[in-house]
């Protein structure tokens, strides 16, 4: 008999590809007999809770105004421009993004009636995305009995390390980073160097601050939102080993990647959108929910729509938000739309590919039909989410900073041309898909539930690596070194 949890997902309102993903969870989890809350912190209030369909949503009011997190995180610079961690605009923006954050954390942790609801509500397990740890704190300050660590990415470093799990960045990319496993001694030091930026921004910034937030309520000195996070119960994550740059790992680690991509099925579009993907061979061109195709440059978007021109054996298909109707065709192979039913012009049998931006949920979605994508990142972990993708040869990259009129003329062409991508493409949906979705619940579903079982502490303990609590010296075999440095002192004395 399955035991029925009570579980309460901790859910800020970073972005809808985020939420969406909380909410598939969520939903996956109601279907396997839990209750479960979705506790939507709305640090954006203008994002969506449409993709949440089965469990029950409650809206925290962050009092934080709508617009004020997408405008720091779209402007200044734009998602066309440099987005190099190491441009000082980047940083700037992270400073930016990092204080919503700690203000919005100090705005719900002032809500006592909150506080005391989700307290009486005795939930027994919390989810917890990795980008934000008041979340982390809040869970532990209701009493939650087991935390789940999530993350909607690949792995943001500071998480596996926070448990425990060494990544040498001589050789694993950090999260923000263009790189692949192997690098050049140029690259290895970017790398670092990205890692460190990133690394004393989260800590000094948005971690410092909240951890002064819950020192004033929990009276603890040295409380740390780090030693809290230590004692989450395993950390899930949405890619798969195959599906990643190799780097270390331990049993706290659950991979579900493709959990959350629509389990292959037949297209239902309308008759307005299956007319138009009757006519041919498409390709899909989006670049998120976020970065608008009609605020690209002037030379980039002369470049996409030159390669339109050049492939007229091809219907191309480009969400374009401003427009007067909802479709207007503009050539005999374009098809410019304000919203596009994404999933169901993917599993259509005439989609060949996508152009987009390189965010994780459409590289799983189109890699989940087997077809290949060309890929123009533009924050964040797109570049590593692109460069995953051109080692495996499932797709081509273009570097947005260095555009010219030939760019996607000759990137496009090379990608449906050559069918080693496409076969290539068609090789990792079937690894994808013999590890999802039926397999992924009834991983979810029994990483979640051995938790709450009366042995489960011992459990915990014994899969909890050594490493997340030793010294940096004891981890980093200092100590050795520094005593045979000693001896040969003495000696040599």
């Amino acid at each position: 008999m399955v035991q029925t949890a009570n579980i309460l997902h901790f859910v800020p309102t970073l972005s809808y590809s985020h939420v969406a993903f909380n909410g598939k969870l969520a939903d996956i989890l109601v279907e396997e007999g839990h209750n479960v809350t979705v506790m939507l912190i709305n640090v954006d209030p203008s994002v969506s809770s449409s993709a949440i369909e089965k469990a029950e949503i409650f809206h925290v009011n962050a009092n934080m105004s709508s617009g004020i997190l997408p405008s720091v995180l779209w402007h200044n610079p734009g998602p066309f421009e440099n987005a190099s961690p190491l441009n000082p605009k980047i940083v700037r923006k992270l400073i930016r993004v990092a204080s919503i954050f700690a203000q919005t954390c100090k705005n719900v942790m002032a809500d006592k009636n909150l506080i005391s609801e989700m307290s009486s509500r005795n939930f027994d397990i919390g989810i917890v995305e990795q980008y934000d740890m008041c979340g982390i704190g809040f869970l532990k300050l209701i009493k939650v009995k087991s935390i789940v660590w999530l993350s909607a990415t690949a792995n943001y470093r500071m998480q596996p390390e926070t448990l425990g799990i060494n990544y040498p960045l001589s050789y694993v990319p950090e999260l923000f980073s263009p790189f692949s496993d192997k690098m050049t001694l140029l690259e290895r030091i970017l790398n670092s160097g990205i890692a460190s930026v990133t690394e004393i921004l989260h800590k000094t910034l948005s971690i410092a601050e909240e951890n002064r937030i819950f020192k004033r309520i929990t009276k603890k000195i040295n409380y740390n939102l780090f030693n809290e996070a230590r004692d989450s119960s395993c950390m899930v994550t949405n890619t798969q080993p195959f599906l990643d740059f190799p780097a270390p790992t331990s049993h706290n680690v659950v991979n579900i990647g493709g959990l959350s991509v629509p389990v292959k099925r037949k297209s239902k579009l309308n008759k307005q959108w299956q007319k138009i993907a009757k006519k041919g061979p498409f390709i899909v061109v989006t670049f998120g929910s976020i970065a608008k195709t009609v605020d690209m440059p002037d030379e980039m978007q002369d470049s996409l729509f030159r390669a339109f021109k050049a492939l007229p054996d091809y219907n191309f298909i480009v969400k374009y938000e401003k427009l007067d109707s909802e479709i207007i065709q503009i050539s005999n192979n374009v098809f410019l739309a304000r919203w596009l039913p994404q999933i169901d012009l993917i599993c259509h049998e005439n989609y060949q590919g996508i152009v987009t931006h390189g965010g994780w949920s459409s590289v799983l979605e189109s890699l989940s039909y087997g077809k290949p994508m060309l890929l123009m990142p533009l924050f964040a972990d797109h570049f590593k989410n692109a460069r995953v993708i051109e080692s495996f040869h499932l797709g081509l990259v273009v570097d947005k900073m260095k555009i010219d009129s030939n760019t996607f003329t000759d990137a496009i062409t090379k990608l449906v041309k050559n069918q080693r991508y496409v076969q290539k493409s068609k090789q990792f949906s079937e690894m994808l898909h013999n590890s999802s979705p039926a397999e992924l619940r009834a991983v979810v579903s029994h990483e979640i539930l051995k938790y709450l079982k009366p042995s489960s502490k011992f459990v915990k303990n014994n899969f909890r690596l050594k490493s997340s609590t030793n010294s940096f010296w004891l981890n980093n075999f200092f100590d050795v070194p520094l005593i045979c440095l000693l001896l040969i002192l003495i000696v040599a004395s």
